[in-house]
């Protein structure tokens, strides 16, 4: 997504963003941040890992921070 502010500053040009990095572009006055007009079906995002890792410690701690942060984000 960081090189969609500049390329929809081209004339004629659209991009369909998540709210959190399409508000990051707010300021710049040359583009407008609109609603879609049309119900967006949710993106199921899934980890995967090799079964090798399935017991490391540190592996277990990322994944669990993964999901942690994934759910404090969610509904923003």
């Amino acid at each position: 997504y960081g090189l969609a502010g500049l390329l929809v500053a081209q004339p004629q040009l659209i991009a369909t963003l998540p709210r959190r990095q399409a508000m990051l572009y707010k300021d710049n006055q040359d583009l407008r941040i609109v609603r879609v007009p049309f119900q967006i079906v949710p993106i199921e995002t899934n980890m995967i890992w090799s079964p090798l890792l399935q017991h490391s410690k540190a592996h277990q701690w990322l994944r669990r921070s993964l999901i942690e942060f994934s759910a404090s984000v969610a509904d923003r």
